[in-house]
């Protein structure tokens, strides 16, 4: 298979969380360091962030902001 559709493949099963970043490096046929540079080189996070921890980010950052307003 040739390597771009080996790698634009991988990307895509890990956009699409059909399966996890080191298993898609080793579908590219790339390191798991190569990869992950590829991905940032595209604009593509690679970091596992769920939906709760996006939440929680939200959250603290909320709670800063209103901490930070209540010293002024």
């Amino acid at each position: 298979m040739d390597d771009r559709i080996r790698l634009s493949l991988a990307i895509g099963l890990f956009v699409s969380k059909a399966v996890s970043l080191a298993k898609a490096a080793q579908l590219s046929g790339r390191s798991l360091l190569g990869f992950m540079e590829i991905l940032r080189s595209r604009g593509l996070h690679w970091g596992e962030y769920s939906e709760e921890q996006q939440c929680q980010d939200d959250e603290s950052l909320r709670k800063l902001l209103d901490e930070m307003e209540s010293v002024k």
